[in-house]
């Protein structure tokens, strides 16, 4: 159904005293007459011929402007012909050679037409097999066959369209164009930057969102089907779910976790920022209001635009949630059409969800490429229902977040103190010569010394990173020429986002199996390694070093109650802006910390 040719009409029936139109488009006015009777509709009247959809689109869109179609007389047949005429001679966006196709027939009663036997009966089940497979979803008919699929549920194609036809008529399913080109709009995934086309098919002029080019063509020509997640969330608990914890919580994180949970009940406000320092076990304070909106028969998503916090998020739900169906989207993953209680995906796979979450959870909201990236913002904001409520998590929360908690839009829930109890390590910072690029194998003494002293000293792994690609290519490779002459070139791994090998990598690196990893800032966030020291080379380097990357990349030592102590370096030509800001934030959430009693200063 790429290139969809479809019909406009007008139904009509009395229902409780009241006279009702239905404006309505269809790909086979046949099924549709089927459903219609079913329906109680006792007339109907087919306006156009085959046209584009989004040609009928705009159409129905003026029809609906129209009161008085709800007290429909006949007389006014030609009348609402001619209107339509003088919209499609008005409007650039028709096309001229659609002008011309509105038969002069007038409205034919239900009970004049036979029904055609093998169009009488759709299967019920099948109907809400695929009611259910868009339940807060926008798909794409290949979407929907593929997702019942998926689903273990077979449905051949002409099956399918009869179930679209009748959830279509039902009104429970909405039948629209892929974009909008006259308000430069993608509906599947709200870009608003199109570009014109000729459809290979049809011939016609249409638009394209580029956006959407990676995840499936989004065609001005191309219907998409959608449906709001309709299932309120209830005030009884109808499931009895209870997440499993990896440890115990704080006295502190369990103090939050029910201000948390409190604050959901909240109905002025829908957003809240729970703002905390790395390692103070944000993901797990969320874990009682996630089982709350489960139990009620909610849908929770867990977001974040990397990929790499994802994956890690979702084996922690699945180890925290067992008995819920949950589903991980994101680059890779298999089965991503299918329905789930708990969702974890990364930002950009939210294009095929449409008001579907009642809590949604937003990891690591600072983070690029979300940050100052409007279309993001309305991804996310399309997914939640119009009641759904909002929680970033963040330990360095921009601009745009903190404005919003200082005008009231967002209210703040802190933590200024990691799980242990201990204070973040606050980082050294250096400022030393560091050599160019192609100079890489002459790096400084003390980076080595500080790599032995990592693995030697504290027996701990150690992230090195670097501000680009090449750079940690180069600098890895240089690295384990070194160690290689001693026999431990498996010592060091580099990765970074175009590695081919790099989740097996960062995978090992986890486990243990090696001790350094040379990186980019694709592993500043949501990685935890029990014992583990962190380089920052030309950290001076401010136009990808910023003070929040900065501290969430000394946020990756110290994660743990065996080591909480762990060391950071930063490392420049010279001491910038940044690196001096990065550790006079890192030192005052210390200080609060302090100063409300909730550090442990015991030394172990």
């Amino acid at each position: 159904m790429k290139c969809c040719r479809v019909q406009l009409y007008l139904a009509g029936r009395v229902r409780k005293g009241f006279y009702q139109v239905k404006k309505a488009i269809t790909y086979d006015l046949a099924l549709d007459k089927v459903e219609l009777i079913k329906e109680g509709y006792e007339w109907f009247w087919p306006l156009t011929g085959f046209i584009s959809l989004y040609s009928a689109y705009l159409l129905k869109e003026r029809l609906d402007r129209l009161s008085w179609l709800n007290r429909w007389n006949h007389k006014n047949e030609k009348w609402l012909i001619k209107r339509m005429k003088k919209w499609l001679k008005r409007e650039s966006w028709f096309q001229d050679k659609e002008v011309e196709i509105f038969p002069m027939v007038r409205p034919v009663s239900f009970k004049s037409i036979p029904l055609i036997k093998e169009t009488r009966t759709v299967e019920k089940k099948e109907v809400q097999q695929v009611a259910a497979m868009l339940r807060g979803r926008n798909f794409y008919f290949s979407e929907i066959a593929e997702g019942l699929k998926e689903m273990g549920l077979y449905q051949s194609v002409s099956r399918i369209k009869k179930n679209l036809i009748s959830l279509l008529v039902s009104g429970k399913v909405e039948m629209i164009p892929a974009n909008l080109p006259a308000k430069s709009i993608c509906i599947r995934c709200g870009n608003e930057g199109l570009k014109p086309t000729k459809c290979g098919i049809c011939g016609q002029m249409i638009w394209y969102c580029p956006q959407c080019l990676s995840m499936g063509e989004s065609l001005t020509c191309r219907p998409l089907f959608r449906r709001k997640d309709g299932v309120k969330l209830g005030k009884k608990e109808i499931e009895s779910y209870k997440p499993h914890y990896s440890f115990s919580l704080s006295f502190y994180q369990r103090k939050l976790a029910q201000q948390l949970s409190n604050a959901f009940e909240d109905e002025e406000v829908q957003d809240w920022l729970l703002w905390a320092v790395c390692g103070a076990g944000k993901t797990e304070i969320t874990f009682d209001l996630i089982a709350k909106v489960l139990k009620r028969g909610g849908r929770v998503l867990f977001t974040s635009p990397r990929r790499e916090v994802v994956r890690q998020m979702e084996e922690r739900l699945k180890a925290a949630f067992p008995e819920v169906s949950l589903v991980g989207l994101y680059g890779g993953a298999e089965n991503k059409l299918i329905q789930a209680q708990l969702t974890v995906a990364t930002v950009h796979q939210l294009v095929r969800f449409y008001q579907a979450f009642d809590l949604i959870i937003f990891d690591e909201v600072d983070a690029y490429p979300y940050q100052g990236d409007k279309w993001l913002k309305r991804l996310i904001e399309r997914s939640r229902k119009k009641d759904g409520r909002l929680i970033y998590l963040s330990a360095t929360p921009g601009e745009d977040l903190l404005r919003q908690v200082r005008s009231g839009k967002l209210r703040v829930l802190s933590l200024p103190v990691r799980f242990h109890k201990k204070e973040v390590p606050v980082p050294i910072l250096k400022s030393i010569k560091l050599p160019t690029v192609p100079e890489f194998s002459r790096m400084p003494d003390q980076v080595n010394e500080w790599i032995v002293e990592t693995i030697y000293k504290d027996l701990a792994q150690l992230y090195i990173f670097l501000p680009t690609r090449r750079m940690v290519e180069i600098f890895g490779r240089s690295l384990q020429e070194f160690y290689k002459e001693i026999g431990l070139a498996y010592w060091v791994q580099y990765t970074h986002s175009k590695d081919q090998e790099r989740f097996r990598k960062v995978k090992e690196f986890l486990q243990g199996d090696f001790p350094v990893l040379v990186t980019t800032t694709i592993l500043e966030r949501g990685v935890t390694v029990p014992k583990s020291n962190v380089l920052v080379l030309y950290a001076n380097q401010e136009e990808i070093f910023n003070y929040q990357s900065l501290i969430q990349m000394a946020g990756r030592a110290g994660r743990s109650i065996k080591a909480p102590y762990g060391k950071v370096w930063f490392v420049g030509h010279v001491i910038s802006k940044e690196m001096k800001k990065a550790r006079e934030w890192i030192i005052r959430m210390n200080e609060i910390a302090r100063e409300r009693g909730l550090l442990d200063e015991k030394v172990d």
